[in-house]
């Protein structure tokens, strides 16, 4: 029997059978091997201070590797389980390879016994110090040797148990994780009537293209300085003469729109000079500012989702939250064509603000418009990717928009 071969019983071999076609039942026996991983960590972590500090911290080390190798092969199992259930995939279940379930057994079996093996030493350990101390007067160094020796024999099989079982599971886990990427593309992702994988995926990217060049541009207009308005002493603020003619004197309100803010005054009397501030509007630098980072977050969220392979991108999903996840199932019904409307409209918004900059002339009310329906798109693309209103990937939390 080799280093990765393990005996099965009657019942494991039973218990196989199931697991080929029931991964929650997998899923919950590795649970159960976390848990008893953790349960025996303190364990082992004492004995190593009292008794055997070389030996007890392979055990540690050991134990720790295990349960963070176990965790992942959960979440890959959890992965499978999650796309069948969102896809509504009526086939044959995943490919799960029957060695696991034997490992999964075994090595639970292992730490079971390390858990009492540790606890009993550790007994035997506090008694023999307890006796040597009330019985001669010796010092308790010369018992923790001895107690040392004893321990050794007993953690250097438990040891070596575990390394196999760990490199086991080391070796095997990119090879699920392979199984698990031909799976998802060969039963799940199909093309679909709003395009296949490789449109959409090239929409998105053209999207993230038209983003980065939005940035400098936003930029600039977060460096332009905020309209000054000259305030009287009876505290009434009146506009700045280069803005004056603009007013007209036959209606009660006007408004003033400058490169960085959009003022109404309204005229209290018959003096071209007596006007008092109403409303301040939210400044062009400020606005440029919030659509940015949002914009930037948005970006951040589509090279997540781009950049990975199905199951990775699977995993970073499902670990962030579930309440606006997108799934790999929703992501291949995403229809290429509505991206490509706001590809279109993103790049017709930077050319305009592009050459109105190159103006260099006061068009604030034109770069308002501009950020505002700039705005609007990206709260249609946190829609259609189920992004979180900060442009954030699956999160629960309710935010506003910008």
């Amino acid at each position: 029997m080799t280093d990765t071969e393990f005996e099965t019983s009657p019942m494991v071999a039973s218990f196989l059978e199931q697991v080929a076609v029931d991964i929650p039942c997998l899923t919950s026996c590795i649970s159960a091997l976390i848990d008893c991983t953790e349960s025996a960590l303190p364990l082992v972590t004492e004995l190593q201070d009292r008794a055997s500090p070389s030996a007890a911290s392979t055990l540690e080390q050991q134990c720790r590797q295990l349960s963070k190798l176990s965790t992942e092969l959960k979440t890959i199992l959890g992965s499978y389980s999650l796309q069948v259930e969102s896809s509504g995939y009526d086939g044959s279940p995943p490919p799960v390879d029957p060695s696991i379930g034997d490992w999964v057994q075994d090595t639970l079996a292992a730490v079971n016994e390390l858990g009492d093996q540790a606890a009993q030493l550790l007994e035997g350990v506090m008694e023999e110090k307890g006796e040597e101390a009330e019985g001669s007067g010796h010092e308790e160094g010369f018992v923790e040797i001895r107690s040392a020796e004893q321990v050794v024999k007993k953690l250097v099989p438990l040891s070596n148990t575990l390394m196999k079982r760990t490199t086991f599971l080391k070796e095997f886990l990119p090879i699920f994780k392979c199984d698990l990427d031909e799976y998802l593309a060969k039963n799940i992702a199909q093309p679909n009537r709003n395009g296949n994988i490789t449109t959409i995926r090239s929409a998105l990217y053209d999207l993230k293209d038209e983003m980065r060049a939005s940035v400098p541009l936003l930029e600039e207009l977060e460096c332009e300085e905020p309209m000054i308005v000259e305030t009287s002493d009876s505290g009434r603020a009146s506009a700045p003469p280069h803005h004056r003619s603009s007013i007209s004197t036959a209606s009660t309100t006007s408004r003033v729109s400058d490169a960085s803010s959009t003022i109404s005054f309204t005229r209290d009397s018959s003096d071209p000079d007596d006007f008092y501030l109403v409303d301040s509007a939210e400044s062009l630098a400020a606005t440029a500012k919030s659509i940015r980072e949002t914009q930037m977050r948005v970006f951040d969220s589509l090279t997540e989702i781009l950049t990975n392979h199905p199951s990775d991108w699977l995993n970073g999903i499902t670990t962030r939250g579930k309440g606006r996840s997108l799934s790999w199932a929703d992501f291949q019904q995403l229809d290429y064509r509505k991206i490509k409307v706001l590809v279109k409209a993103y790049r017709s918004l930077n050319l305009n603000l592009q050459v109105i900059t190159l103006r260099c002339r006061n068009e604030g009310g034109n770069k308002r418009k501009i950020l505002e329906k700039m705005r609007k798109m990206l709260q249609q693309v946190c829609e259609i990717l189920k992004l979180d209103a900060d442009g954030t990937i699956g999160d629960d939390s309710d935010l506003a928009f910008l």
